[in-house]
């Protein structure tokens, strides 16, 4: 889905810039299936996942207070 809206986006040009918050979502959303799908289990604080979720849960703090 991600890669389809990108395309769309920039078939739009310009016009493509109304759908920048739906990629947006759709990249965090994409990220977050990645992580979680991943079957290596995560042993230690420092393994980079973690630090994306964090990042990605930021993400979507801020983007529910902007609702």
């Amino acid at each position: 889905m991600l890669n389809l809206f990108i395309q769309y986006q920039q078939y739009l040009g310009e016009k493509g810039s109304i759908l920048d918050g739906d990629v947006e979502l759709l990249k965090r959303t994409s990220k977050l299936i990645q992580i979680f799908r991943d079957m290596r289990p995560i042993k230690y604080k420092e393994d980079q996942r973690l630090t994306e979720l964090s990042e990605i849960g930021k993400w979507f703090d801020i983007w529910g207070k902007m609702q």
